[in-house]
């Protein structure tokens, strides 16, 4: 065996001080065997602890993406399995928030989403589960109705005689799938905004400009009014001379 003195000569010239001082502990073995198993197992040690206090740390600094790859990759070893089980459902909710708060400013975030909906969650409820996959397709609405907002705006501006994509039946439909609070709320935004907003100069571009023929643009513009039950002055009398004058859409 090494000469303690001659092991603590080289060990300053060392950089892992931690290494180290598990070489030094294990000094104390009295054969090359037990001093290698003493050695694994202070390794060991020493990296459920240095993971411990990583978890704690990114936890602290909100980076939940580390978290989950270090309870992906060591969940296994029982000290930090134990830690994983109670940290990763405070992440999980955390997640739900940021994802909220996307969702709310009507952009979508892919890392958050793939966190929630391709982790394997092994210390979540199924009930939490649904909620991060609720939350995310409510984002996929949310930009869906920023899109179509924008575009109302700026195709009435630009006296556009077609709507957005994003007021197709086919795109609707999917908020009331979704069937959350939420999601039949921001409907009711995107229908606003694609027929009182734009529907409206559509049918006064079609009326006062060129005046009242019974065109399929006109129709199904008019059709689209009714069907969502958009009324204000000004739609109500252009809905009138529509009905006067092309009495087939009554």
């Amino acid at each position: 065996m090494m000469d303690k003195s001659v092991f603590i000569e080289l060990c300053t010239k060392l950089k892992n001080t931690e290494q180290v001082a598990s070489e030094l502990s294990c000094m104390t073995q009295n054969d090359c065997k037990s001093f290698k198993t003493c050695l694994k197992k202070r390794n060991e040690e020493d990296f459920v602890k240095s993971s411990i206090e990583r978890i704690d740390k990114s936890f602290l600094t909100g980076d939940y993406g580390s978290i989950i790859m270090d309870c992906s990759a060591f969940s296994s070893k029982k000290v930090i399995g134990e830690k994983c089980r109670k940290i990763l459902p405070e992440v999980y909710t955390s997640l739900i928030r940021r994802a909220r708060l996307m969702r709310d400013k009507r952009k979508r975030n892919y890392v958050i989403c793939s966190y929630l909906n391709n982790i394997k969650w092994n210390f979540i409820t199924d009930t939490t589960k649904d909620e991060g996959k609720t939350v995310c397709r409510e984002m996929e609405l949310a930009e869906s109705v920023a899109l179509g907002i924008e575009d109302a705006k700026r195709m009435a501006k630009s006296k556009r005689t077609s709507l957005s994509y994003q007021c197709d039946d086919y795109n609707l439909i999917k908020f009331d799938k979704l069937g959350t609070p939420w999601a039949l709320l921001q409907k009711k935004k995107l229908i606003d905004a694609c027929f009182r907003i734009h529907g409206k100069a559509i049918l006064k571009h079609l009326i006062v400009d060129q005046k009242i023929t019974c065109s399929y643009k006109l129709t199904k513009i008019y059709r689209k009014l009714k069907k969502y039950n958009i009324h204000d002055k000004e739609i109500d009398n252009l809905i009138e001379q529509i009905q006067l004058s092309c009495p087939g859409n009554n």
